[in-house]
């Protein structure tokens, strides 16, 4: 089931909520990060940097890049209803695993683990999500993390 049913009914604890197509991380891509962010850090950005300093053959994406790719991969899993809206509710655990190489493919598989009531009495609930993002060819993930987001009803049209 790719769907939340409604705020009121969330999907089922440990159901597979989905797999996301693949994204190619591009060098553009990861030099466009840096530059938005401000970072500009040689790790990402400068493959005879990398080469000169480090262990590894080219650049490698932020992990930060990694996480912000979850709302894109998210919205590939039709997790929208006609009855509420999502926010970013925050992070309970996020580990970078693996390093993920340049123009390497990544994808996110999701699973619902459990919802909880809105704080403070507002309607709607959290849901959590666990989520692995995983590289191709590579046996360990980038990142895993437990994602929540606050699943709130839309207001009733006037």
């Amino acid at each position: 089931m790719n769907t939340i049913a409604s705020a009121q009914e969330p999907t089922a604890p440990g159901t597979p909520v989905g797999t996301t197509a693949w994204v190619r991380l591009s060098q553009d891509m990861l030099t466009q990060f840096e530059v938005v962010t401000k970072s500009n850090d040689p790790l990402h950005m400068d493959p005879d940097w990398v080469r000169r300093n480090t262990e590894y053959a080219n650049t490698i994406a932020p992990g930060m890049l990694t996480l912000s790719l979850l709302p894109y991969f998210a919205s590939q899993l039709n997790l929208a209803s006609e009855d509420h809206y999502s926010l970013n509710y925050g992070f309970d655990r996020v580990r970078w695993i693996q390093p993920v190489p340049v123009d390497a493919d990544v994808r996110a598989h999701f699973v619902a683990v459990g919802t909880t009531e809105l704080p403070g009495g507002r309607p709607g609930h959290v849901a959590r999500f666990d989520v692995k993002v995983e590289i191709r060819g590579f046996e360990r993930p980038a990142l895993v993390a437990e994602w929540l987001g606050a699943i709130v009803p839309r207001p009733a049209l006037k």
